[in-house]
């Protein structure tokens, strides 16, 4: 009936904290694939014709706060309580999923994470202001600056051009647009 649940999904074991599913039809499954992070320090990649979910990775030491599917459909990036993001490897199967980088420079807890949409550059924002970015090839840490005031709420980032990212933080009742050189 209307306003009745598609689907039940096996999620976490604690609080589910972040869903993240592509927008675009041509992306990872086609558009029927998301990932979601909780407070059982997992991020999971879920179907949507499945109610288990396709992959668990663990390997943070606190609540998963955010995640994102990479452009290219073969990452997720994730974000935790425990100051670091993580990119995992989707594509491994058998021996488990693979943190393919631990992107580590933050001095407080992570609250959200996003993904350029050229995907060579990953942000994340925490607590105490500071907003993080990383180049994704190398692991390298190219910006960290005091972005906003407490802890923001919403985050974006956007390739606004070849050496620039844009980045929009929402803290209380301040919206901000931000850009950072890579360079």
């Amino acid at each position: 009936g209307e306003g009745a649940p598609l689907q039940r999904y096996a999620a976490h074991a604690d609080a589910c904290w972040s869903v993240h599913s592509p927008t675009s039809s041509d992306s990872l499954g086609g558009g029927r694939i998301f990932a979601t992070g909780g407070a059982d320090r997992t991020c999971r990649l879920f179907s949507t014709d499945r109610t288990r979910p396709l992959r668990i990775f663990a390997g943070h030491w606190s609540d998963v706060t955010s995640v994102k599917i990479h452009p290219n459909a073969h990452s997720i990036l994730s974000c935790s309580r425990d100051a670091t993001c993580r990119l995992w490897d989707v594509r491994v199967d058998g021996g488990g999923p693979l943190c393919a980088r631990v992107l580590d420079a933050a001095s407080s807890e992570l609250v959200r994470c996003d993904i350029s949409t050229d995907g060579a550059s990953a942000c994340a924002v925490s607590t105490n202001g500071m907003l993080h970015v990383w180049d994704l090839a190398s692991g390298k840490t190219t910006v960290s600056i005091e972005a906003h005031e407490g802890c923001a709420y919403a985050w974006a980032c956007s390739a606004c051009a070849s050496a620039t990212l844009c980045y929009v933080a929402v803290s209380s009742m301040v919206l901000m647009i931000l850009q950072a050189a890579l360079l």
